[in-house]
């Protein structure tokens, strides 16, 4: 089967709004926004991975209730790319044939709380469960094995890093804002240079986001708020006493100069595009067995949040 690979930022939508609170609810990403290293790092994943069921639990319905009032107040309309349900909708439909294994978000940012709200956004959109089977961020440890760096450091995206997920004569849809040129010259690779989306989100957008959380947070039990401003990230790191503290650490890391931009989507050539790779695919075999060729694993298990 086929694989459809995207990027996050400026491709799938512009997650500023919601980044902060990857901090928050997510804290395995804590290490990588702050640079902590060997022992260090060992220490406070430790730490955190000795949370009590109870306080797991804490950070997840918070992060459920946050995500299910977001789309509910129709905020995505802000954060996900506009068209995007039409977009996809063609390669959904091929993925429910199966005719395609799955989606995969491949991105150089290291904040995979926002990777995996932009897989869950997009699998409530299409009411599919399981439709994202892996979500690369810049720190995955499959990227560690297989990206090429080049003399800055910064990492070029590889087709051998999808490749792992995926026979390596397969088709792949790869659509990113950027070229990254070993997916540009693959003869395997359908390749959809998008433009790039900017959210016309602005400090109102921020009010009203902060304020939803904290109506949010407000409904938890008083033992529950103690539990939370008592978790070692929130006290200990990110020196969080309180409501008034999340709302203005939030407005102070989400506030950025942002140039007012009129986005034009090419609507007609993505569709083009995708038309093109979903004739790749009914020609490629679909779900039919072939000599000689491995059988993959389907990754539909849902990770941990630690």
């Amino acid at each position: 089967m086929a694989l459809c690979v995207f990027d996050l930022d400026n491709t799938l939508g512009d997650f500023y709004l919601i980044d902060y609170f990857g901090l928050l609810l997510e804290p395995t990403i804590i290490p990588n926004h702050f640079g902590y290293i060997d022992d260090k790092r060992k220490i406070f994943l430790t730490t955190i991975n000795n949370y009590s069921k109870k306080e797991k639990e804490l950070l997840l319905n918070l992060r459920n209730q946050f995500e299910k009032t977001i789309e509910k107040e129709e905020i995505n309309i802000k954060i996900l790319r506009p068209n995007l349900k039409k977009i996809l909708e063609p390669l959904v439909f091929q993925y429910e044939k199966h005719k395609i294994k799955g989606f995969i978000i491949y991105s150089n940012n290291a904040n995979l709380y926002v990777l995996e709200y932009a897989g869950r956004a997009i699998e409530n959109m299409f009411h599919t469960p399981d439709l994202f089977i892996k979500y690369l961020d810049r720190n995955h440890e499959e990227r560690n094995k297989f990206d090429s760096l080049d003399n800055s450091g910064y990492r070029s995206k590889m087709v051998k890093t999808i490749t792992q997920y995926i026979d390596t004569k397969k088709p792949i849809l790869f659509v990113d804002d950027l070229k990254h040129n070993d997916f540009y010259k693959n003869e395997n690779v359908t390749y959809i240079m998008i433009p790039p989306f900017i959210s016309n989100s602005d400090k109102i957008d921020l009010q009203i986001i902060i304020l939803l959380f904290e109506d949010i947070f407000n409904r938890l039990s008083q033992e529950e708020k103690i539990l939370f401003f008592n978790l070692y990230h929130i006290k200990d790191i990110l020196q969080i006493y309180n409501v008034e503290d999340i709302k203005r650490k939030y407005l102070e890391y989400s506030r950025e100069k942002r140039i007012p931009r009129v986005f034009k989507e090419d609507l007609p050539m993505i569709e083009e595009k995708i038309n093109s790779f979903i004739k790749k695919v009914s020609t490629s075999g679909g779900k039919c067995k072939q000599k000689n060729t491995r059988k993959h694993k389907r990754y539909t298990k849902k990770r941990k949040m630690y």
